[in-house]
């Protein structure tokens, strides 16, 4: 049994280490072209109205669009977790002392967990559609709030294609502007 859950934890970590390459490197050459493009890009930290948390970066173009992207894993002796979301914004309104905005987003997700004697995995994909504020606290760092649909909607649980249902929830985040 014991051998079985090694094999177990040295495959997660090489699918993991060749996950996180990529995503650098994909951030690396999305950072770069949008220095290029856009008026603001943003780092920080969000927790978003679902079920996710993490190192958040913002391109908020010169126009009113903008996107954003949440990473977040967890790394312990018995669970491997990671999620990412992407969300596409729109500015309501650009005012000097608050932002708003309004967006949808999708977050991918993947939980495996080991025990003694079984490995639980677990995926999907959810939805989700916010409507946020965002405020200066400070010279180019913003607090922003948000309100918006919560929940891990249709995926993929113990390997049975699943819905669970939505809510609203809250998100909080704060980002400084280079």
């Amino acid at each position: 049994m014991k051998n079985m859950i090694k094999v177990a934890k040295q495959k997660s970590w090489k699918w993991f280490i060749k996950l996180v390459v990529q995503l650098g490197l994909l951030f690396l050459i999305t950072t770069l072209w949008t220095i290029v493009c856009f008026a603001k890009t943003g780092i920080g930290i969000q927790t978003g109205p679902g079920d996710y948390s993490g190192v958040s970066i913002r391109y908020l173009s010169k126009t009113s669009f903008g996107f954003q992207g949440i990473g977040e894993f967890e790394l312990s002796e018995k669970r491997y977790y990671f999620t990412l979301a992407g969300r596409a914004l729109y500015r309501v309104k650009n005012e000097e002392k608050l932002d708003l905005y309004m967006g949808l987003g999708l977050q991918g997700w993947l939980k495996y967990e080991i025990e003694e004697r079984e490995t639980e995995k677990e995926s999907g994909i959810t939805l989700e559609a916010l409507f946020g504020g965002e405020y200066p606290i400070a010279k180019d760092i913003y607090l922003n709030l948000e309100i918006g649909t919560r929940g891990r909607g249709i995926g993929i649980y113990l390997n049975k294609l699943g819905i669970r249902m939505y809510s609203i929830g809250i998100g909080i985040g704060i980002h400084y502007y280079f």
